[in-house]
């Protein structure tokens, strides 16, 4: 292993990993506007587009891909990057990063995703993840949906958290409202819908929470329920399947 800048730290009483810890926490996140980031992947992906503060790294990592970047480096014990990791498997790889607002633009044609109260942050990365390899316009969310800035969720996502037009709101059902004032379909996931349907060129898909579906209010938004044909006896799909099933269907008209 070559040597790199680095700082060596073994302590969980280290001030910086008393820090890096606390981003667990979703009240924190919003605070300093950090994130903790796991993963090769998901690094490489935020020192291209996001701002990195710090890399963190273990002996087991290949320090030749981090000795490019000008940011602060700490090698840590393996312990630590247990400690500091929600996965089941940590990586030896993470970094703390600022993301980087990426404001969505509705003025073209294009998909664009809303999500209700969606809770399993692993469904809200994988969508992102979906919707980024679609080219869509953005993810909007409202805001009892998991946070998208999670570990998790951003490991989920692979990534594309830091490139993808993402919006959270407090008020979901006015956001669908100005993009159908704005010439979008809406179309909702919904078991009361249609299995055929003609997708539009300007298309809104709005995804409801992972039990509950969407709610009342929000489905009398869309101009056309959709229901996923299914020949088992499951009554419905996973809010991330069923997503990716939507975008791909609109994506591929």
């Amino acid at each position: 292993m070559k040597a790199v800048d680095m700082e060596i730290i073994k302590s969980r009483q280290n001030e910086y990993i008393k820090m890096v810890k606390k981003l667990s926490q979703g009240k924190y996140r919003k605070e300093t506007g950090l994130c903790y980031v796991e993963g090769e992947k998901c690094v490489q992906e935020a020192l291209m587009y996001s701002d990195v503060e710090t890399i963190l790294y273990t002996e087991k990592a290949d320090v030749e891909k981090l000795s490019g970047y000008g940011c602060r480096k700490l090698c840590i014990s393996e312990e630590l990057m247990e400690y500091l990791s929600d996965a089941k498997t940590p990586q030896p790889v993470s970094c703390v990063t600022r993301m980087r607002p990426v404001d969505i633009d509705v003025s073209g044609k294009g998909i664009l995703i809303f999500l209700e109260d969606v809770q399993d942050p692993q469904n809200i990365g994988a969508i992102i993840r979906t919707a980024d390899a679609i080219g869509a316009l953005g993810v909007i969310m409202s805001e009892k949906c998991a946070d998208y800035t999670s570990s998790r969720a951003i490991r989920s996502s692979m990534g594309s958290c830091f490139h993808m037009p993402l919006l959270r709101t407090s008020d979901l059902m006015m956001e669908v409202e100005k993009v159908r004032k704005d010439g979008f379909s809406v179309l909702a996931a919904h078991l009361k819908g249609k299995e055929v349907f003609a997708p539009s060129d300007r298309t809104a898909i709005l995804i409801g929470n992972e039990s509950k579906g969407l709610s009342d209010q929000l489905s009398e938004k869309a101009d056309i329920l959709v229901k996923i044909p299914m020949k088992g006896k499951a009554e419905s799909l996973n809010a991330a399947v069923a997503a990716g099933v939507l975008m791909y269907r609109v994506f591929w008209k």
